[in-house]
């Protein structure tokens, strides 16, 4: 039980931190992404305001026959200008030596970026004539293929956007068409990122999963420490009781064979027998809850006839139903083997027995089933996958149908449906909590449903 709860809380911390770290690269990566798109975005409608104005070209100024650009328009020029990069008359250069002139093509407010984004500007004029800048470090793309890149998105009709690789913006002027291009890094720049991210992450998660196993061995351990107190309280108390409970028990049958038979020592037997069977049942209790696989104490676990076993327990219990007029069906697989305590293992089904006997409606039914089945039974496997099998226990018995909300609790100790907690059904409300620990420290497990006037109690058992 502590294991479990342990396990629950280095789970639960490591998942709680796993997600909220998650959570926080996620949106630091989206944000990331955003801010490299705009960037992106933000430059090339500055190089679009650069060419909004500047003086539409004339169809004389030296543009390109039949689609194919003179070499001088390309962005990385000899040192010869062309006349159209003559400056004006008042000193100042036309726009288009922003993008030629001295190797320093981008505008000023985007001089951190130069460098970084290599563009591609195609100008289309009405009279069909096409020219094409091509920045000196873009090799990406010929003229060619950029100018028909350029044209086919014109006939789409997009203004701006992505085509494959290069970010557009498309500007309709009076006398030509101008596409701006630039070769887009957000997604590359974006990957490294994001593998950085992850790298990062994945280091913070083992640590996470250290912290989360130290954090849960410091939160469990009061928890373990009292657990442990409430154990050895009980078995303590129940070591002595049971003397004082011998002694009594003892005198009785001494004063019975001096004084007779009377109805106050009878009353006096019965209570003392009761606080023994209950001393007993702590004891076990307590013995069998310390007991665990994990903890190595499995010394005494054999293989055993589980068949024959459970058949010996069940035939036992005949003279009982035919004392109470209930029907007894025993349905036990054959050849069965299986390897665990077969005391326990017999005392689980004694207990499930004896609580369906006692709570079985008048003339009713009580069965109990033991069948061998798959334990991935119901779920797709994997191919190649075998299957492991498990060892299926069923009692059932007819009779009042346990309420759901008290389903979760049956197996609690002291836990009984009868609230008022009438003598008349006896038992003190510890032999399912004895049966789910049988269970659990054989790795099994048990469960109870109780419908269309049938109460079960499934235990499964892994062969």
């Amino acid at each position: 039980m502590i294991k479990k709860l342990e396990r629950k809380i280095q789970w639960t911390i490591f998942l709680i931190l796993t997600v909220t770290t998650l959570g926080i690269f996620l949106v630091i990566n989206v944000t990331n992404y955003q801010s490299l798109v705009m960037q992106e975005v933000n430059y090339l409608q500055k190089l679009g305001t650069i060419l909004k104005k500047q003086e539409p070209q004339q169809p004389g100024d030296a543009p390109v026959q039949n689609g194919s650009p003179e070499p001088d328009d390309v962005l990385p020029q000899n040192d010869s200008p062309e006349p159209d990069d003559v400056p004006a008359q008042n000193g100042s250069p036309e726009p288009d030596d922003a993008l030629a002139q001295n190797g320093s093509p981008e505008p000023k407010e985007s001089d951190t970026l130069h460098g970084f984004y290599h563009g591609y500007i195609v100008r289309i004029f009405t009279d069909g004539t096409v020219t094409v800048s091509i920045d000196e470090d873009s090799v990406a793309y010929t003229e060619n293929e950029i100018a028909a890149i350029a044209e086919e998105l014109i006939q789409s009709e997009e203004h701006e956007g992505m085509y494959e690789n290069l970010r557009f913006l498309v500007k309709i002027l009076p006398d030509k068409k101008e596409v701006v291009f630039l070769e887009s890094q957000a997604q590359s720049r974006f990957l490294a990122s994001f593998l950085r991210s992850l790298t990062l992450c994945l280091c913070l998660m083992v640590l996470f999963f250290l912290a989360a196993r130290m954090l849960s061995r410091r939160i469990v351990q009061p928890v373990e420490d009292a657990f442990n107190r409430q154990k050895q309280f009980i078995s303590d108390a129940s070591h002595e009781l049971k003397t004082p409970i011998t002694v009594i028990n003892a005198n009785i049958d001494l004063l019975r064979a001096e004084t007779g038979e009377n109805k106050w020592m009878d009353y006096i037997e019965a209570e003392g027998q009761r606080m023994n069977a209950l001393i007993t049942n702590l004891l076990t209790l307590s013995r069998i809850s310390s007991e665990t696989p994990s903890a190595g104490d499995t010394a005494h676990f054999c293989e055993f006839d589980l068949s024959g076993a459970l058949l010996g327990t069940a035939l036992s219990f005949e003279s009982i139903a035919f004392e109470r007029g209930i029907s007894y069906d025993v349905e036990i697989a054959e050849n069965l083997r299986y390897t665990g305590s077969e005391t326990e293992i017999c005392q689980l089904t004694a207990i499930l027995l004896d609580n369906a006997m006692k709570y079985a409606s008048a003339n009713g039914s009580v069965r109990i089933v033991l069948q061998s089945c798959a334990a991935s039974e119901g779920h797709s496997l994997l191919p190649g996958h075998r299957p492991h099998r498990t060892a299926l226990l069923s009692v059932s018995n007819t009779g009042a149908e346990i309420p759901r909300e008290e389903l979760e609790k049956i197996f609690d100790r002291f836990y009984r449906t009868d609230k008022s907690r009438n003598r008349a059904s006896g038992g003190f409300g510890l032999g399912l909590a004895i049966a789910k620990s049988i269970a659990e420290k054989h790795g099994g497990e048990i469960h109870v449903v109780s419908r269309d006037g049938w109460t079960t109690f499934s235990v499964k058992l892994p062969l």
